[in-house]
């Protein structure tokens, strides 16, 4: 089993990863880990991801709905490490070209050689009136695919490996400037 220490160590340095990209600003974005199998590690609410220390974290054990030290984005972290016994990391980011991309369509399509090869597919942009229903518009493919996207919002991207979920920011974000200039054209 990996020890804490290293686990937290591990996201800190995806959180300034993140950040360093400018995927995230100031207190947005989340970042967890799960921890066992019944508990996550999730950055406390209000800390900000370019500065992170094991203090800005707490253990969590999930059966716990809700947490006053977590994000309201802990919900969705939860559902997720709930339902997909698979995932370790969770990353929710509010990179640029994605969230102004979300403004204009309702899929975000893979236009180059590599996305279409790491994406495969479009992904779903889901509109919804309140952040508390994104829930309500998760899909099995949504689950498999390690992507959530919320129009406005962000991001949220999943993977069994902190670098591949890394990866898969990267790739979406790219996808969402290239979907952008396109539209530009």
């Amino acid at each position: 089993m990996i020890m804490l220490d290293t686990i937290l160590i591990r996201l800190i340095r995806a959180a300034k990863i993140l950040s360093e990209k400018g995927y995230v600003r100031g207190k947005g974005g989340n970042i967890s880990a799960r921890y066992k199998r019944e508990y996550i590690i999730i950055k406390k609410t209000g800390s900000r991801m370019d500065n992170l220390k094991p203090k800005d974290f707490i253990l969590i054990n999930l059966k716990e709905k809700s947490h006053p030290l977590v994000s309201s984005d802990y919900f969705i972290h939860r559902f997720i490490y709930l339902t997909s016994q698979d995932v370790n990391f969770v990353a929710h980011v509010h990179p640029c070209y994605t969230v102004v991309y979300s403004f204009f369509k309702d899929k975000l399509e893979p236009l180059t050689y590599d996305s279409k090869i790491i994406l495969k597919e479009p992904i779903p942009i889901y509109t919804i009136e309140k952040h508390s229903k994104l829930l309500d518009v998760i899909s099995s493919e949504d689950l498999k695919r390690g992507i959530i996207i919320e129009k406005g919002h962000g991001i949220y991207v999943f993977n069994r490996s902190l670098e591949e979920t890394i990866n898969l920011i990267e790739i979406i974000e790219e996808t969402a400037k290239n979907s952008f200039l396109k539209l530009l054209r």
